[in-house]
């Protein structure tokens, strides 16, 4: 079958068949890649609020040095619960439920 004897509408038609087929790829691969990319942001955002709480506890540990108060204290100590709740989601790859303050960290992070 020569290539020049094909008609113009049944090349066209390929053509269109062709750009169809890349364009179904390129849309999954890309919401692949987007899926995949939230896990990893899920995780990197665990990561700064445990950072940001290590800042605030040293600030409540700072106050507490210089002028104890109570409120400085029970601060520091909700503080300090939400870090370790939030250590024990990284340290589980994401999977931690917290009964007592009915909070939940649940993610795909693998």
């Amino acid at each position: 079958m020569n290539l020049y004897k094909i008609s113009f509408r049944a090349k066209y038609i390929f053509a269109l068949i062709l750009i169809a087929v890349f364009a179904i790829l390129v849309y999954s691969s890309t919401l692949f890649l987007v899926k995949d990319q939230g896990k990893y942001a899920r995780c990197i955002n665990i990561s700064g609020k445990e950072r940001m709480l290590v800042v605030k506890m040293l600030n409540y540990v700072n106050n507490l040095s210089h002028n104890y108060t109570q409120n400085y204290k029970k601060a520091l100590e909700e503080t300090i619960i939400e870090f370790e709740e939030i250590e024990l989601t990284l340290k589980n790859k994401g999977y931690y439920f917290a009964q007592q303050n009915k909070k939940e960290y649940i993610s795909y992070i693998k």
